[in-house]
């Protein structure tokens, strides 16, 4: 995904570092997504998951591609 990321906050494939350029939107992973990381089970897929909190369960290019040319997308959790 090439995008200025100044443009574009999805978290996409970003380190933790870059990702925290929005603080409000990772306050909000961090205390929704991330005690929920912690409990996953210590095994590759759930120690890849706490490693990368932040980040999707499973990066799906398909996704981003399908909403690529939207302006507003709405995740229901």
């Amino acid at each position: 995904m090439q995008r200025l990321l100044a443009k574009d906050p999805r978290f996409g494939q970003m380190s933790e570092q870059q990702a925290r350029a929005w603080p409000d939107l990772m306050g909000i992973v961090e205390k929704r997504v991330r005690p929920e990381r912690e409990k996953l089970k210590d095994n590759s897929d759930g120690m890849q998951r706490k490693k990368h909190w932040w980040l999707w369960g499973r990066y799906t290019p398909a996704l981003f591609k399908s909403v690529e040319n939207c302006e507003r997308v709405l995740a229901i959790y």
